[in-house]
This record gives C-alpha cells, structure tokens and sequence, in this order.
C-alpha cells in the first residue's frame, strides 16, 4: 500500500460570500489533512475546476504548519465532485501515480469548509470547534422548538431568567423567545441578569453587530433567506431538506457577528432545552432539569 497522507478535497460555491466585480459566480475549494483536520490547500476561483486545481498546486508545493507537502496516497471528496477532482487530481500530479478518488460524506471536514465560509464571510471563527455530536444535538433541540411553538405562549417583552451550567459553572442570560409577534422566530441570550439598557422595542431581533458581546442569537429563518452554509449544515445534520424555515445561529462579539464556538453550542443547547422543559411545565415558578453531552459534560438549567 503506498505510503503518503490521505486529502479531504472539498468544492463549494460561495457566491453569497465573496463578490468579485465582473465575475457572477465563485467557488472554494479546500484540500484537508484527513489525519489531523489542517488544511493543505485552500483557493477560491471561477469555477470548481480553477479552485480544485491551485488548492491542490498549493497541498503539494507549501507547506501546511508541521506537514510537508507531499502527493496523496488516497483521495476523497464531497458527493457528486469525483469525476472534477480526479480530473485536476491528475493535471496537478503531472504523470505522477493518481490515487482513487472515493466520495465519502464526511460531517467534520463540511464543518470546517463552513468555519472557512464563515470566514469569508465576515464572521469571526472560534478558537474551539463544537462537535458533531453537539451540533447533532443543538439541531434535534432546535427542531423540537419548532414543534412546540413556545412563542404561542412568551412574547418578546417577556424576559425569562436563565442560569446555564456546564460543569458546575454558571453563566447567566436574559432570555427572550421570538415569534408571537410573527417578525422573527427564535431564542436570543443577553449574558447577565439585566436586560439591556440600550435596547428598546423591538431591537432584540437586530443584527448581532448591535448587541452586547456574549449575546447568542438563534434564528428560525426561511431557506431562501439563510446563508447556504447553514442550509447545509442543517440537512448534515437531520434537518428536513422540505422545511419552511431553517435554524441559523451566531454570536456577537466585540468586532462584529461570530460563529458558535464549542461552548455557545452547549449553552443554546441547554437554553433551548430549558426554555421547552418551561413551555411544557403549566405551572408558575422555576423549571429546572439537567442534560448530558457527548464530551462527558453535564449540563444544567434553572428557567424562570
């Protein structure tokens, strides 16, 4: 068996994320390291071709931090990009031996492609990536919330008191569910006990870039309407690919909008859970529950 790294060859149009004047279409293209997730090659050009053939120029010329460059003993790419990837596969190599290319469905490397969209987009990245167990997670919750409704009984003047835990320390939110109103369904998290002073009306469903930083924002929004990244990230992860509105999620950070790290998507996970574990109890006073993650973290909510 020859020896040499195996590549994650990733294509995706990004259009909706980076506009060049004159060109109405761009595409990315990302060569990952499959061993250790670090990207070996990334470009973005015209059309698939273009970029697949100058990320993998630069997976075997450049360096990518500890790895040397180096051809691939095996190849796999996205669903329905064999053929195009073999192709530049075998123009980069230049007569070399060509590996099989094999079209797997891989969660974590269309995660990563969505951090480097994300990126292009203007959103700050985390430091921490959440799991796919935690997005699997988030993704059921949020479609449990969509089933039960929980605007039909809060308005978004209502303020619920949550305190979240993860491992035994607390943060605290301002809780507000979107939808009765009928401009916006979802959840927004303001960290600490107050809600904020500058915020009046309706502004709770303003853009991330004009809420405090730490604020978690969860957005039921029509298909059309939502990034294709998080159109994608959702049908990875179960979401019916017929439904009328799709879960979108960021954080505002102090520069401007930011992708949940590992750490928000357990906390909008123990919110989402906390807020239906409230819808469900008929009863005035504080709900509370707990919940399990993936990574051996307990979870745990007080509601009020």
């Amino acid at each position: 068996m020859p020896e040499g790294p195996t590549w994650i060859v990733l294509i995706r149009d990004i259009s909706h994320a980076v506009r060049v004047a004159g060109e109405p279409r761009m595409v990315a293209s990302l060569v990952l390291d499959a061993q250790t997730g670090l990207a070996r090659g990334m470009s973005v050009g015209r059309t698939g071709a273009d970029a697949c053939r100058q990320a993998m120029q630069a997976a075997l010329t450049q360096p990518a931090g500890p790895l040397l460059p180096q051809p691939p003993a095996q190849v796999l790419c996205g669903v329905g990009h064999q053929p195009e990837v073999t192709s530049q596969l075998t123009k980069a190599l230049h007569g070399g031996t060509v590996p099989t290319v094999t079209e797997v469905i891989s969660v974590e490397a269309e995660d990563v492609f969505d951090s480097f969209v994300g990126h292009m987009a203007g959103r700050r990245q985390p430091d921490q990536f959440a799991s796919p167990e935690d997005w699997q997670q988030l993704t059921s919750r949020a479609s449990d919330f969509l089933l039960a409704q929980p605007w039909q009984r809060w308005a978004d003047d209502e303020h619920l008191d949550l305190i979240a835990r993860i491992g035994g320390v607390p943060a605290r939110y301002v809780t507000i569910v979107l939808g009765q109103a009928d401009v916006q369904r979802g959840l927004v998290l303001y960290p600490g006990g107050a809600f904020p002073e500058d915020l009046h009306d309706h502004q709770s469903v303003a853009g991330p870039g004009a809420l405090p930083a730490g604020t978690i924002l969860f957005y039921l929004d029509p298909p059309a309407e939502a990034p294709p990244e998080f159109v994608a990230k959702a049908a990875r992860y179960g979401w019916p690919n017929d439904a009328d509105l799709i879960p979108v999620w960021i954080v505002s950070g102090p520069d401007g909008p930011a992708d949940l790290d590992h750490i928000a998507v357990q906390r909008l996970t123990i919110a989402v859970t906390a807020v239906l574990a409230h819808h469900r109890n008929a009863a005035t006073g504080k709900t509370t529950g707990a919940l399990a993650f993936a990574d051996g973290r307990q979870g745990a909510y007080t509601i009020d």
